[in-house]
């Protein structure tokens, strides 16, 4: 969709510069525009475009929807792994993703000073899309803007400008209309605003970096789905201060393009490129250009620490080459990522103190959070580093590292045996119908991951430490997997105590029968009952 007045005069241009600061808190406005129910809650990355008034303009930000992240390949020296792994999980397979997605980018981008005492009509396109949205906005209030004759609810938005107000409307099987802005004032105002639909047409482009240093050459590619020999394309880089310049881009082939960009001073710098040729497409990357990085090796040791020897790792340790010019406390951040970028875990390891120069980093990742994360391997290594001086931050952001061996989740240590805590539930037994209790049984779910017969020792207590009223000592044969147990306590017992309830459950120790050193007290939190009376028992 073409934007309004190709020839924008001096006011339409101040009002992209105060666009440019205030789009990052304009992405929330479009994601609940544009988002059909069910909603998938997704982070919005912040961004903060500029204007180019030589460039087609483009969606004012990316919302909606989680980076794509892409492991590099690599080979890793391996110093071996623990004596045994459990038996292999199934890993499922992932679901198709579905064949229309949000456009993250905006289908049509609008802008226009709208005069005192006039009416505008912005064409609105959503190109078949099932569900779409539309977001508008103004500098201040004054606007009536309505859509298929309904005037669209304004809302202040201070966190935009002391004077702003933003609209929005989401709406399901929409049809191509007229967006019409009323100005009922005596001045012009500069009002703006996009579309978004779902779609298949996709405009994406991914830079070679996102940190770069002053100095440094930068290559992005971008690729646009469902593209057509017509699409074209221009690409503009917006420096700090909001001043855009035209920058080349290269078409290899339909819808793909590449080019490269040179940074000569620091700060925060946008490649914003959009489609010409056909239906408007946008997109956009940040870049934080430092005056010195830090540079770390894109192979890594890699090292698995079995330390109680059970065949399952406490800790994976990865090790790259890290240099940095000047030694001095540095903040170390380390991610992991499975293969569809699904975070796993990380190592928050704070301060560091570094020297000069190259030297190894080992970030250690804890077995028992890999495994809590339920997610396989190969992990891909990513990497936050910075180091505040007086004169700038030297950094390197969401360094992609490289991918770790293929490990399952099952292979890092966790309990081989697991009580369900949710699962538990009481009931009292009368056996004679004498009405009393002759048992109060205990019934929930064992997980283990070995078949056999297991003893579990546990004892029923009143609500102090000293006040045992019961204690069992029984055996089950239990299949790998989930298993139902009922713990059955006697009611004579409960009698004799002569405590009252309710009564708690601290812990319960599992072991293999033929293996009674094996004992483990479980993971649990203590189980309370029912305020049961001791009189309720049959003595």
């Amino acid at each position: 969709m073409p934007a309004l007045s190709p020839g924008r005069n001096n006011r339409a241009c101040a009002f992209y510069g105060w666009e440019a600061g205030l789009a990052a808190a304009l992405v929330l406005s479009a994601c609940t525009a544009a988002t059909p129910s069910p909603t998938p809650t997704a982070a919005a990355p912040s961004v903060t475009p500029g204007y180019s008034p030589a460039a087609t303009p483009s969606f004012v930000g990316d919302c909606c929807a989680p980076p794509t992240r892409q492991p590099y390949a690599l080979v890793t020296a391996r110093p071996g792994g623990p004596r045994a792994y459990p038996s292999p999980s199934s890993q499922p397979t992932s679901a198709p993703s579905p064949a229309d997605s949000l456009s993250q980018e905006g289908t049509g981008y609008f802008s226009q000073t709208v005069p005192a005492k006039a009416t505008v009509k912005v064409p609105i396109a959503f190109e078949g899309s099932t569900s779409g949205g539309i977001v508008a906005y103004a500098e201040s209030s004054g606007l009536t803007i309505t859509w298929a004759g309904k005037v669209m609810e304004q809302q202040k938005a201070p966190w935009l400008a002391s004077s702003a107000l933003t609209a929005s409307v989401s709406l399901q099987n929409p049809t191509d209309g007229d967006l019409t802005i009323k100005n009922t004032t005596r001045s012009p105002i500069d009002a703006g605003g996009y579309v978004m639909i779902m779609t298949r047409r996709h405009l994406t482009i991914t830079p070679s970096t996102t940190f770069p240093h002053k100095g440094e050459q930068v290559g992005f590619d971008v690729t646009l789905t469902e593209a057509t020999d017509a699409d074209g394309l221009t690409a503009t880089l917006v420096d700090p201060s909001g001043v855009a310049t035209p920058i080349g881009a290269t078409k290899v082939g339909t819808g793909h393009w590449t080019g490269t960009v040179t940074f000569s001073s620091t700060g925060q710098f946008t490649i914003r490129v959009s489609t010409t040729g056909g239906t408007f497409r946008g997109a956009m990357a940040e870049l934080e250009v430092a005056d010195e990085v830090v540079a770390v090796t894109s192979t890594f040791d890699e090292q698995v620490i079995d330390s109680d020897q059970d065949g399952l790792i406490d800790e994976l340790d990865l090790t790259p080459a890290i240099t940095v010019p000047v030694a001095g406390k540095y903040m170390a951040n380390a991610y992991l990522y499975d293969p569809s970028g699904n975070e796993v875990t990380m190592n928050l390891g704070g301060e560091i103190d570094l020297v000069a120069g190259a030297q190894p980093l080992k970030l250690r990742f804890p077995g028992k959070d890999i495994y809590q994360s339920g997610r396989w391997g190969p992990y891909t290594l990513h990497l936050t580093v910075t180091h505040d001086t007086p004169a700038a931050t030297i950094e390197l952001d969401d360094a992609v590292l490289g991918q770790t061996a293929a490990y399952d989740y099952m292979q890092f240590q966790h309990d081989r045996i697991s009580f369900d805590q949710k699962s538990i539930s009481t009931r009292g037994v009368d056996t004679n119908g004498d009405g009393l209790f002759e048992e109060l049984d205990l019934i929930g779910t064992v997980t283990v991951e070995t078949g056999g017969q297991y003893s579990i020792n546990s004892g029923l207590y009143a609500n102090n430490p000293w006040g045992q009223v019961a204690a069992e000592y029984m055996t089950f044969h239990l299949s790998p997997g989930q298993n139902e147990v009922t713990l059955v306590y006697k009611g004579s017992d409960i009698a004799k105590a002569g405590q009252d309830g309710p009564y708690v459950l601290p812990d319960v120790t599992v072991y293999l029968t033929a293996d009674p050193m094996s004992d483990t007290p479980i993971g649990f939190e203590q189980y309370t009952t029912a305020a049961y009376k001791a009189s309720q028992f049959a003595p």
